[in-house]
């Protein structure tokens, strides 16, 4: 690494803490407006894009155990946030998906985000909006790299 790159990497480790605490207080406002806590909205967008999963996919999608997938997802049943069927061949096996209620919540909180992420790319302006996001999507391929079993170079 160059004394120039220590030093980005430096800033970066500064401004990350701060950066993420702020986005998650705008995110924890926004979802709150329509009664989702933070990790209920990511659990109901994600399984609303790649569900339905079992049980095991949960926990492996959000990085938790069984024993806080089952809180989690009673708690959803509870609130009619996302349905539990049982698996026809092997009754062992539960599935779970986003309810009608589920996906309302869901899209009332991503209006709410969209105002939230349409005043950032306005205060920065198209262009630079735009080379915001290129340069966030860029981040985030290179965190995917890193991730343990990725098999991108």
């Amino acid at each position: 690494m160059t004394e120039r790159e220590r030093q980005l990497a430096e800033l970066f480790d500064q401004l990350f803490p701060v950066l993420m605490q702020n986005l998650l207080q705008h995110v924890t406002r926004e979802t709150q407006k329509v009664g989702l806590t933070v990790a209920q909205f990511y659990f109901l967008r994600q399984l609303r894009r790649d569900g339905p999963w079992t049980a095991a996919q949960v926990g492996d999608a959000l990085g938790i155990t069984s024993g806080p997938v089952s809180g989690l997802t009673k708690r959803m049943i509870t609130q009619g946030l996302v349905d539990r069927r049982t698996d026809e061949d092997d009754r062992r096996v539960a599935w779970f998906s986003v309810t009608e209620r589920g996906q309302a919540l869901l899209a009332e909180a991503e209006k709410h985000l969209l105002g939230l992420w349409g005043t950032i790319v306005h205060e920065f302006g198209a262009e630079r909006g735009g080379e915001l996001l290129d340069l966030l999507a860029a981040v985030s391929g290179v965190l995917r790299q890193l991730q343990p079993g990725s098999r991108e170079p």
